[in-house]
């Protein structure tokens, strides 16, 4: 493991802001493929550091706990998982 310590002069918790900086040449900017793929896809922005990227983080569904959930929920959070599970999604939002 090798540790090395950055720093410059900007700092930003803004995703549309960090966006832009990197378009701008202005460093890197840690940011989801369906943000930035379209970039990518075109060659604006390039990829660095994949040996270093985030694992998956899964989406989950937060309900009420009761004995039986409303059809019309139950229904809305399976669209969701068929919808979202599959990579083509991202991929197609992404813009690659």
């Amino acid at each position: 493991m090798r540790v090395v310590k950055v720093g410059g002069r900007l700092e930003c918790n803004d995703g549309a802001v960090l966006h832009d900086w990197a378009l701008a040449g202005k460093g890197l900017a840690w940011r989801s493929l369906w943000e930035v793929g379209a970039d990518i896809a075109v060659g604006r922005l390039l990829t660095v550091l994949d040996d270093f990227s985030a694992p998956p983080v899964g989406i989950h569904a937060v309900v009420p706990q009761r004995r039986h959930l409303p059809l019309r929920v139950r229904l809305f959070i399976d669209l969701l998982k068929s919808t979202w599970r599959d990579p083509a999604y991202w991929a197609a939002s992404a813009g690659v």
